[in-house]
C-alpha cells in the first residue's frame, strides 16, 4: 500500500455505559484487593487472604511450604545487586510512598523478615555492561577471600552464567526451604538451567526485571485499523497470528509522507526493526539444543525449521514497509505514531502515556498454526539469583527468598500487571487479555541463558536475522567447533562439580 497520508479528523467517542461499568469493576476488583492486604499486613498467617488475592488477579494459589515455626533471632540477611536505577529498588524500598510498586515491594520486606524474625539490608555495586568484569571479579574476589558480606547475589541474566562456572556459587537444589517447582522460581528457567541435576541461578517473581524485561509487539491501533484488514486481537485468540500471517500484515504498509517516492525513516511504515531478535526465536520456537538422556545438553542448532525463521524475518529488511538500520533504534518512531508495530520490552509503556494513538500489545507470533502457544523470552538484562559459597546461614537465605518469592507472585507480579500494565498504563481489555498469554509463554532455553560460556550463538541468530545477509547455513558452519567445545567446556564443569 502506497500513497499520501491524508489527514483524518479525531472523533470524541462517549463511553459507553458497559465500559463505564466494565472500568467501574476494575476499581472495584483492585480496592478489594488493596483491602484484604491491608487487613493482613504482618499477619505471618496470611494464606487464605494470600489465596484469595491469587485468585482474584488469575494466579495460581499456591502457598511455600516454609514452616511457620522458623525463627532466626533477628539475624541478618543481605543481598548484592547493581547499584544501576531499576535494580536495587527489586529489594530495597525505604519506606512507603503511595507508589505501588515501591510500596509492595516494602510491604514484602516487612511480611518475611517479621515472619522469620529477622533483618535484611541491600548493598550495590556498579555491575551494568560497562562494569560487569569487575562487578564478577569482585564476586569471585569476595568467596575465594571468605568474604561474608552478603548472602544473596542478585545480578545481570547475562553474566550469571560466568559466576555459575567459577566454583563459587551454591547448587539451589541443596537449599532447605528452598522449593524451585513453585510457581514463583519460573519453570521454564529451571527446566532448562538444570544441568545433571545442578542448577547455580535462577529466575523468577522475586525480581519484578523478569517481567517488565519480557518482550511484546506493540501495535498502534489508529493506524493498523486503516491498514490491517484482519482484528489481530482475533488473530491470537483463533490461534492464527503465525510467522506468515505477520508477514503479511507489514508488507505493504508505506505512507510516503513527504511523497518522494522513497522509503525512509520519517514515513509511516509497518515495521522497524527495534531488537527482540531472541524473542522472534523464541516465539517460533526457534532450538538451539535439545537434552540428552543423562542431564546434559547437545547443539541442535541449525535446522530447517530454524533456517526458514531466519529467511523469512531476515527478508523483511529489504521491504519498503520496514525500516532497518544496523544498531539503531528509535521508540520515537512508534510514539510518533510512524510505525503499526515496534518490538520492544513491557517497560516501554512507561514512555507511551502520553502517546496521541492509542496502542495495544501482542505476542510474538507462532511459526504456524500447529504450534501450542505463544513464547517470548526476556531482555538479557534482568536479574538472577545465586547464593555464594560463603553465605553467613543458608537456611535463613533459603527461607528468605522462598518467602520473597511467593509474596512476590501473589501480590508485587500482579501489582505491576493489574495496576501498572493494565489500568494504568495499557488502555483495553484485550490488550490486558494479550499480557497475559505474553505472561504465561515466558520461554527459557538453555543456549540463550548460557550464551555468554558457550559461543553467544544468540548472535548468530541476530546476525542472520540482521547485517550478515540472513545466510544462517554460513554462520554456523564458521562457528561450529567453537560453539561444540565452549558447549563441552560447560557440561564438563557441571560433572565435576
Amino acid at each position: 500500500m502506497k500513497g499520501r497520508l491524508h489527514c483524518r479528523e479525531v472523533m470524541v467517542i462517549t463511553m459507553s455505559k458497559s465500559i463505564i461499568a466494565f472500568i467501574l469493576a476494575i476499581l472495584c476488583a483492585a480496592s478489594t484487593s488493596c483491602a484484604r492486604q491491608a487487613q493482613t499486613e504482618g499477619d505471618a498467617n496470611a494464606d487464605t487472604t494470600a489465596a484469595e488475592t491469587a485468585e482474584l488477579v488469575g494466579r495460581e494459589a499456591v502457598s511455600s511450604s516454609v514452616p511457620d515455626t522458623l525463627n532466626f533471632d533477628g539475624e541478618n540477611v543481605t543481598i548484592l545487586t547493581r547499584s544501576e536505577t531499576g535494580f536495587p529498588e527489586e529489594f530495597l524500598a525505604e519506606e512507603e510512598n503511595g507508589d505501588i510498586i515501591n510500596d509492595t515491594v516494602y510491604k514484602r520486606d516487612q511480611y518475611v523478615t517479621e515472619r522469620l524474625n529477622c533483618s535484611s539490608d541491600v548493598i550495590t555495586r556498579a555491575g551494568g555492561w560497562g562494569e560487569h568484569v569487575n562487578f564478577m571479579n569482585s564476586v569471585t574476589g569476595d568467596v575465594m577471600a571468605g568474604d561474608q558480606s552478603y548472602d544473596i547475589i542478585s545480578y545481570y541474566a547475562y553474566c550469571a552464567p560466568m559466576l555459575a562456572t567459577q566454583n563459587i556459587l551454591f547448587n539451589l537444589y541443596d537449599i532447605e526451604h528452598l522449593d524451585l517447582s513453585k510457581p514463583w522460581w519460573h519453570q521454564s528457567f529451571v527446566e532448562n538451567a538444570t544441568v545433571y541435576d545442578k542448577l547455580y541461578h535462577v529466575a523468577g517473581d522475586i525480581n519484578l526485571t523478569t517481567v517488565s524485561y519480557r518482550y511484546a509487539i506493540f501495535f498502534n491501533k489508529t493506524l493498523s485499523d486503516i491498514y490491517v484488514e484482519d482484528n489481530l486481537y482475533s488473530l491470537v485468540d483463533d490461534g492464527k497470528w503465525t510467522l506468515d500471517k505477520f508477514l503479511s500484515c507489514v508488507k505493504d504498509i508505506w505512507i510516503d509522507v513527504d511523497g518522494d517516492g522513497i522509503s525512509e525513516e520519517t514515513d509511516i511504515l509497518g515495521w522497524e526493526f527495534g531488537g527482540g531478535y531472541d524473542a522472534i526465536a523464541a516465539g517460533c520456537r526457534f532450538t538451539y539444543t535439545e537434552k540428552t538422556d543423562d542431564g546434559g545438553y547437545k547443539w541442535n542448532f541449525y535446522t530447517e525449521r530454524n533456517n526458514d525463521i531466519i529467511e523469512k524475518y531476515f527478508s523483511l529488511k529489504n521491504l519498503e514497509s520496514v525500516f532497518y538500520k544496523d544498531n539503531y533504534t528509535n521508540t520515537a518512531s512508534f510514539y510518533n505514531s510512524m510505525r503499526v508495530f515496534y518490538p520492544s520490552t513491557l517497560n516501554l509503556s512507561d514512555q507511551l502515556r502520553d502517546m496521541r494513538d492509542e496502542y495495544g500489545i501482542l505476542p510474538f507470533p507462532k511459526y504456524d498454526e500447529a504450534q501450542d502457544g505463544y513464547y517470548t523470552t526476556v531482555n538479557d538484562n534482568y536479574s538472577q539469583i545465586m547464593i555464594p559459597l560463603t553465605c553467613k546461614n543458608i537456611e535463613l537465605a533459603g527461607a528468605f527468598l522462598e518467602l520473597s518469592g511467593e509474596y512476590s507472585y501473589k501480590y508485587l507480579t500482579p501489582a505491576y500487571f493489574e495496576v501498572a500494565m493494565k489500568t494504568k498504563y495499557l488502555r483495553d481489555s484485550d490488550s490486558a487479555r494479550m499480557f497475559d498469554l505474553i505472561m504465561d509463554g515466558a520461554s527459557y532455553d538453555f543456549a540463550v541463558i548460557n550464551s555468554s560460556v558457550i559461543g553467544d550463538p544468540v548472535f548468530i541468530t541476530r546476525n542472520s536475522m540482521q547485517e550478515k545477509g540472513g545466510n544462517f547455513a554460513s554462520q554456523y558452519a564458521s562457528q561450529e567447533s567453537v560453539l561444540e567445545a565452549k558447549l563441552e567446556e560447560l557440561l564438563e564443569v557441571y560433572r565435576e562439580e
